[in-house]
């Protein structure tokens, strides 16, 4: 039994870290509010951070599926725990946004906003920039952690920066989601177009993701 649960820590650090990155960031815009995107990456890219210092030594903090994938792609995550990954993440994700809008039902306020991300431009434009935004992100994430040429011990503040620029670039056209997790949860309590757009928050990060892991692989084998 106790084998079978080698991985519980992985899956726990995973699932807390999509937690306390939903809690934080969402929670900030859907309280405080999501007009001024500067603040808007703060608010994701602290609890980020923090989780990466609190649980990174654990799982490798992703929070985040399309980094999972990338992970998996180019073999550093096995398929079992690639779909663990997901699992937490999307538990965890799914158990922040609930709780969430538990508390804007009982301040009694209007539980028509999750802190979710959608898009107002036509859906090829938003696809194109959630894919570029994200490639860019999980490119990062493996290059500086590589420990062959990147800078591992440099890697939770490069990937702070870096996430928080790409959050101002696109927060104000797509939400800059960059994060499947991060849309399902809103998404799922939501409903309605913010559900039907959510195709989108899903293919487009998963596509830059895999990109990202297609490029990291062809550099990886041209330097072997």
């Amino acid at each position: 039994m106790i084998s079978k649960f080698h991985n519980l820590d992985k899956y726990v650090a995973e699932f807390l870290g999509t937690f306390v990155m939903m809690i934080i960031g969402t929670g900030y815009c859907l309280f405080i509010g999501s007009g001024n995107p500067y603040f808007v990456a703060l608010a994701f890219v602290l609890p980020i951070l923090v989780m990466i210092f609190a649980v990174g030594d654990l799982s490798g903090a992703h929070f985040n599926p399309a980094v999972s994938l990338a992970f998996w792609l180019v073999h550093q995550l096995s398929g079992r725990e690639f779909i663990g990954y997901l699992v937490a993440q999307f538990l965890g994700a799914t158990a922040a946004s609930g709780l969430l809008r538990n508390w804007t039902l009982a301040a009694g306020l209007s539980a028509q906003h999750l802190g979710e991300t959608d898009f107002s431009i036509n859906a090829g434009s938003a696809f194109l920039i959630e894919m570029t935004i994200t490639f860019i992100l999980v490119g990062v994430i493996l290059f500086v952690t590589d420990t062959d040429f990147g800078h591992p011990e440099a890697g939770p503040w490069v990937i702070g920066v870096v996430l928080g620029c790409l959050i101002i670039l696109g927060q104000k056209l797509t939400g800059a989601s960059l994060n499947p997790a991060r849309s399902f949860g809103p998404a799922i309590f939501l409903g309605g177009q913010v559900l039907r757009h959510y195709w989108l928050y899903v293919l487009a990060p998963l596509a830059g993701g895999a990109l990202a892991a297609l490029v990291y692989r062809v550099i990886k084998a041209n330097r072997a």
